[in-house]
C-alpha cells in the first residue's frame, strides 16, 4: 500500500496520506434523514468549514429480522458514504456493534435478547458470535463498495464499541477481555484504517474524548496516551429531548467558547455531535426519546441553518487560515495561567507565524488580562484569538448573527388550501373472552397464563401495544360490610410493575393511567443523584375517583401497556442488570384496592385475582381498506368527545398548493394525546402531547430547557413525502379531538451571511 493511501497519527494530529489534517467533523445519521437530503446536508456542512462526516452504523435497522439485511432507502449506508466521497470529504464510521446514539436498544436488534445464554457487551460467546457475524458482514460490504481511504473511499477511521468506561467496572476482567476481543476482531478484519474508541480504550487504539468541554480532558489524555493527538469525537452541540421535558438547548456562546478553548489548549480534531440531528422515524428512538432529534444542532431538524451554523463557520475559517499549520507542526502551545488558573494564555508560535488565545474559564466573572502592553477584558467563559500577538480576529463572546437573516424559532405558516376527509375506527376494549372483543382481535395472538407474560417475546418491534386482561373480585369480608348498608364505590388504587405507559380500564371504561412524568432514570446510577424525578424502578402507583353504588363483586380489569422504545444502555436498568434483561409489559400481578363509603365510615377493600391473565397484542395494522365495513368504522362527526379509548383515524388530505415552495410540512397534533402517525404509509414515529414537567437547572451542564406547553407538538413531514392527495393515519390510544389538528408549512430560509461573520 502506497504511503499516500495510509492513515496514521501522532501527537501532532492525523496524517491522511501525505498530509497532516486538522479535523473538523460533522455528525449526520443517515437513517434520521431522507436520502434526497444527504447531498444538501453534507454540502452545508462543507460550506461551514467541515472536512469530515461522522455517522454510526445502525445494526438495529439493518437486521430487524435475523439474517435478513436491509440497506435500502434511508438505510443505504453505502450510498451515504458515496455521497460523502462525492463531496470530497472524509468519513468517520462508528460501526458498533454497540453505538448508544439515543437509538432503540443502543443499536442492537431486538431479537438479540432472546438468544439463549447471552450477556451483552462482555466476554460472552453468544454475544461475541452474533456481533462478530454482523461486523464481519458489514466490513465485507464496505470493502466490496471500496469505502475505505486505502481503496479511494472516504473512511479514514473506524470505531468499535462506544463509551465502554460507563459500564466497564460492572464486568471487571470479563469486560477487559471483551475490549481485547474487539481489538483482535479489528486486526482479524484487517481494517486498513486506524481504530478508535471513546471513553474506554485499549493498547494500540486511538482514545478520543466525549464531553461538553473537551479541553478539560486534554491534560489527562496526554498523560495516559502521550503519543496520541487529542481528538474530540463528541462535542455536544445541544442535547436530546425526552417525553416530559422541555426542548433542550445549548447556548451558542457556550459552544463557541468550548470549541475555541479546546483548540487553544492543543486539540487536533473535533466532531460535532450533532451537526444535523434529524428525525426518529419508525422505532429509531430509545426509551422515552422524542420523535424529534433536533438536538439544537447547527442545522435544525428541517434542514435550515441556525446561528450556531454561522458562528462555527466563522470559527472554522479563522482556525484554518491562522491556526491549522501551527497546530499540525507543534505538539502543544506555551501556556501561562493567571487568576487562580481561571485565565489562560496559549501561545502557538513557529518561525514568523503566531496565534495567541486568551481564555477566561470563570463561569460568572469577567477577567482583565494584560498582553503585549494592552489590557483585554475577557467575558465569562470566553476566548479571544489573536494573530501576530496583537491583531484580534475573533472573540467567542461577540460572535452573533442578525435575526433579520436567520430564523432560529419555528414560524410555520398554516396551509389554507387544504381539504380534509376523515374516518374513525374505534377499538373495542377487550374484556373477558374472544366473543366480547373487537372482531379484528378475535383472530389475533392470545396467550393465557397465571401471571402476565413479558411483552417483547411475543411482539418484538411489530407493535408498541398489548392488552393484559384479568378478573378481580372483592374479598369475602364485603358480605359483612354490606349486610346492613349500601356501599358507595368512590375510587380505587392500582399498584403495579410495568414498562412503560399503562392505561387501566374497568369493565371496559377508562379509569386511570401511569403517573407522569416518566423518568429516563428509573433506577439509581452513578450520575442521577440530583435528578428531579424519584427513581422508582418499574413501580407505578395510580389512583382514581368514582361515584357509583357498589353492586358488583367481580370486575374485568383491562390494562393497555405501551412501549416507549427500548433502553440504550445498562444504566437505564437496575444495578447489576445487563441489557439482555430489558423487558416490556406488566411484571407480576397488579394489586388493586377499592375505596368505598358506608353509612358511618370509609373502607378500603383489596381485590383478589380470580382468573388467569389474557395477553393480546394490539398490532399496528390500520383497519381501513376498500372492503372494510366493520361496525366500528364511524364518521368522525358522530364520535363523542368525552369517549375515551384507543381508536384509529384516517384522513384523505387534498393540497392545493405548490409543494416546491416549502421545506416540508408540520403536522400540528394539538387536541390529540399519544400514539403513532403514518403519512402516505410511511411511519413518522411516535407522538405524545405530554405536558412539560420541570426545568433542568443543573449547574454542571450548559444545557437548558426551553419551556413550552408540550414536549413536542409538531411532527415533521418531509417534502418528498407530500403529494397533491395524501393519506394520514393516526393511532390514538386515548381519544382526543380532531378540531385543532392542522398542517403547517415550513418556510425556506435564505439567509445572507451577516457582516460580523464575514471572513
Amino acid at each position: 500500500m502506497t504511503s499516500n493511501l495510509v492513515v496514521n497519527y501522532d501527537r501532532k494530529g492525523l496524517i491522511i496520506g501525505s498530509q497532516r489534517v486538522l479535523l473538523f467533523s460533522a455528525s449526520i445519521h443517515y437513517p434520521r434523514c431522507q436520502p434526497g437530503d444527504w447531498q444538501k446536508l453534507i454540502q452545508l456542512a462543507k460550506e461551514a468549514g467541515v472536512n469530515c462526516i461522522e455517522t454510526y452504523v445502525f445494526w438495529n435497522q439493518h437486521e430487524k429480522e435475523k439474517g435478513v439485511y436491509d440497506f435500502s432507502g434511508r438505510l443505504d449506508l453505502f450510498g451515504f458514504i458515496q455521497t460523502i466521497a462525492q463531496a470530497g470529504l472524509y468519513a468517520l464510521l462508528r460501526i458498533g456493534p454497540y453505538i448508544c446514539a439515543e437509538t432503540h436498544y443502543g443499536g442492537f436488534p431486538h431479537w438479540l435478547r432472546d438468544i439463549a445464554g447471552i450477556e451483552f457487551r462482555t466476554q460472552n460467546e453468544p454475544f461475541q458470535r452474533e456481533s462478530s457475524r454482523w461486523v464481519r458482514f458489514l466490513v465485507e460490504q464496505l470493502n466490496n463498495n471500496r469505502c475505505f481511504y486505502s481503496q479511494g473511499g472516504p473512511i479514514i477511521m473506524v470505531q468499535l464499541e462506544n463509551e465502554y468506561k460507563l459500564i466497564g467496572n460492572n464486568y471487571g476482567e470479563a469486560g477487559r477481555n471483551y475490549l481485547k476481543w474487539c481489538s483482535e476482531l479489528a486486526k482479524d478484519l484487517r481494517l486498513p484504517v486506524p481504530l478508535f474508541m471513546c471513553k474506554g480504550s485499549i493498547e494500540n487504539v486511538l482514545e478520543t474524548i466525549n464531553d461538553f468541554y473537551g479541553h478539560r480532558e486534554i491534560e489527562n489524555h496526554h498523560r495516559e496516551y502521550p503519543n496520541q493527538p487529542a481528538i474530540w469525537t463528541e462535542c455536544w452541540t445541544g442535547w436530546y429531548d425526552v417525553w416530559g421535558s422541555g426542548h433542550h438547548i445549548r447556548p451558542c456562546k457556550d459552544l463557541f467558547y468550548a470549541v475555541l478553548r479546546f483548540f487553544a489548549q492543543g486539540g487536533k480534531g473535533i466532531n460535532y455531535y450533532m451537526f444535523y440531528g434529524g428525525t426518529n422515524y419508525e422505532q429509531l428512538a430509545m426509551y422515552l426519546q422524542t420523535t424529534s432529534y433536533d438536538y439544537d444542532a447547527p442545522i435544525d431538524e428541517y434542514g435550515r441553518r441556525t446561528e450556531k451554523y454561522f458562528g462555527l463557520q466563522y470559527i472554522h475559517r479563522q482556525l484554518e487560515r491562522h491556526f491549522a499549520s501551527l497546530a499540525l507542526s507543534l505538539e502543544a502551545p506555551i501556556a501561562h495561567s493567571y487568576e487562580n488558573n481561571y485565565v489562560w494564555i496559549y501561545i502557538w508560535e513557529k518561525d514568523d507565524s503566531s496565534c495567541v488565545f486568551l481564555c477566561n474559564d470563570h463561569p460568572t466573572s469577567t477577567k482583565r488580562v494584560q498582553w503585549n502592553d494592552q489590557i483585554y477584558c475577557l467575558a465569562p467563559l470566553s476566548v479571544q484569538m489573536m494573530v501576530g500577538h496583537h491583531y484580534l480576529i475573533l472573540n467567542s463572546d461577540d460572535l452573533w448573527v442578525d435575526d433579520e437573516f436567520v430564523q432560529t424559532k419555528l414560524e410555520p405558516i398554516s396551509l389554507k388550501a387544504v381539504e380534509w376527509s376523515w374516518q374513525c375506527y374505534k377499538e373495542e376494549i377487550p374484556t373477558t373472552c374472544v366473543t366480547n372483543s373487537a372482531s379484528h382481535l378475535s383472530t389475533t395472538t392470545r396467550i393465557e397464563s397465571q401471571v402476565p407474560v413479558e411483552m417483547l417475546q411475543y411482539t418484538g418491534i411489530a407493535t408498541d401495544y398489548a392488552w393484559y386482561i384479568a378478573h378481580y373480585q372483592l374479598g369475602p369480608q364485603i358480605e359483612e360490610w354490606t349486610r346492613d348498608e349500601a356501599l358507595e364505590w368512590i375510587g380505587g388504587q392500582v399498584d403495579l410493575e410495568a414498562a412503560d405507559y399503562v392505561q387501566v380500564y374497568i369493565n371496559g371504561v377508562y379509569k386511570t393511567s401511569s403517573p407522569l412524568p416518566l423518568s429516563e432514570e428509573r433506577f439509581p446510577n452513578d450520575w442521577n443523584e440530583t435528578s428531579a424525578y424519584p427513581q422508582l424502578g418499574f413501580h407505578q402507583h395510580m389512583e382514581f375517583t368514582h361515584s357509583e353504588t357498589l353492586k358488583d363483586s367481580v370486575f374485568c380489569i383491562s390494562f393497555l401497556v405501551s412501549s416507549l422504545g427500548m433502553i440504550k444502555g445498562d444504566w437505564q436498568l437496575d444495578r447489576g442488570w445487563n441489557m439482555k434483561d430489558e423487558r416490556k409489559g406488566l411484571f407480576g400481578i397488579p394489586k388493586i384496592v377499592w375505596k368505598v363509603r358506608g353509612k358511618d365510615s370509609d373502607y378500603t377493600i383489596p381485590l383478589q385475582l380470580s382468573s388467569t391473565f389474557q395477553f393480546i397484542p394490539l398490532w399496528m395494522q390500520p383497519p381501513f381498506h376498500e372492503s372494510h365495513h366493520n361496525q366500528n368504522t364511524l364518521n368522525v362527526s358522530v364520535i363523542e368527545r368525552d369517549m375515551i379509548g384507543p381508536r384509529w383515524y384516517r384522513a384523505t388530505i387534498s393540497l392545493f398548493t405548490d409543494k416546491e415552495q416549502h421545506s416540508g410540512l408540520l403536522l400540528d397534533c394539538k387536541g390529540l394525546w399519544k400514539g403513532r402517525i403514518w403519512w402516505n404509509k410511511q411511519d413518522l414515529g411516535r407522538y405524545w402531547l405530554i405536558p412539560v414537567s420541570c426545568v433542568d437547572s443543573s449547574s454542571s451542564s450548559p444545557i437548558r430547557e426551553i419551556q413550552s406547553d408540550e414536549t413536542q407538538r409538531f411532527y415533521f413531514i418531509h417534502k418528498s413525502m407530500v403529494y397533491s392527495v395524501n393519506e394520514l393515519i393516526i393511532f390514538e390510544e386515548w381519544g382526543g379531538t380532531l378540531e385543532y389538528i392542522d398542517l403547517l408549512e415550513i418556510p425556506y430560509t435564505n439567509p445572507m451571511e451577516p457582516k460580523p461573520l464575514d471572513a
